[in-house]
């Protein structure tokens, strides 16, 4: 592959892609990410990862010291990096909420609710445990859930549960709510269910154009069913070596090396700086 030019935005996602297994990203990912700024290129963090959540990692590569932007939420949000404007939104609205978690609760499932720096869980479980280790958020289990859906704003909704029990529950959720929201699995035991024309790579595409920034000076680099549109809409989607078959096929290339092995600073240096 020839040296790649004229890149302008660079979108990472978070999990199992820039950050290692230990949730960390390495020095030498750092300075790679330092010089692809130093060349006027802005690093966007696009997780579905709340706000906070996401900071911290923009602290760690130094994106919020330049006007840079993260895509929170699963593309639910867009903040600048430093947090201090929020720029684009989309929540589902609360009579659709409502009715997604009563039919959550009518399967005998649990919910998970992001907002601010809090998880708000049905039931504490393996995965909301998992879950606020890796977000490192706090966790609440209220008394009225339905109240907690009318009184906050749902950028999404997260189903946890053992993979094969998504995979059983997935189809029957795409039939109720498939027209009316976007549903995927981030994590086999993540299915997710954002509002309707909203992901990483519609809202990309929105803040690409509010920069005047063309599509096809995007890369976009991710591993899982949440970064599929991104992948598929920029210029440049480049899947992990780790990530999901389906997401190597449909990319423009496959990284060398997994997260574990700074796949994103590897294939940057080879191939743009």
């Amino acid at each position: 592959m020839e040296k790649i030019q004229n890149i302008k935005l660079i979108a990472m996602d978070l999990d199992d892609t820039l950050l290692r297994d230990d949730l960390t990203i390495s020095d030498y990912t750092v300075a790679v990410l330092k010089a692809v700024m130093e060349k006027g290129i802005l690093p966007v963090l696009a997780s579905g990862r709340s706000p906070r959540s996401v900071h911290s990692y923009t602290q760690r590569i130094g994106s919020d010291k330049i006007h840079s932007y993260m895509l929170c939420n699963n593309g639910a949000q867009i903040l600048t990096s430093d947090m201090q404007q929020e720029l684009l939104t989309a929540c589902l609205d609360t009579p659709l909420a409502l009715e997604i978690y009563d039919y959550i609760e009518s399967q005998n499932l649990s919910c998970h609710l992001y907002f601010d720096d809090t998880i708000y869980i049905v039931k504490q479980t393996v995965y909301s445990d998992r879950d606020s280790h890796l977000t490192k958020m706090k966790v609440i289990i209220p008394d009225d859930y339905r109240e907690v859906l009318r009184t906050k704003t749902v950028y999404k909704l997260l189903i946890p549960a053992d993979p094969e029990v998504i995979t059983a529950v997935e189809p029957e959720f795409r039939k109720r709510f498939g027209t009316r929201a976007v549903l995927f699995t981030s994590k086999p035991y993540f299915l997710e269910i954002i509002p309707l024309h909203s992901g990483k790579g519609e809202f990309l595409e929105k803040l690409a154009d509010m920069l005047g920034i063309g599509m096809q000076s995007v890369m976009a680099f991710g591993d899982s069913m949440n970064d599929e549109t991104m992948i598929r809409l920029v210029g440049y989607g480049i899947a992990m070596k780790n990530g999901l078959q389906v997401i190597q096929d449909s990319a423009y290339a496959v990284t060398d090396f997994t997260n574990n092995e700074d796949g994103i600073a590897r294939f940057l240096e080879q191939h743009l700086l």
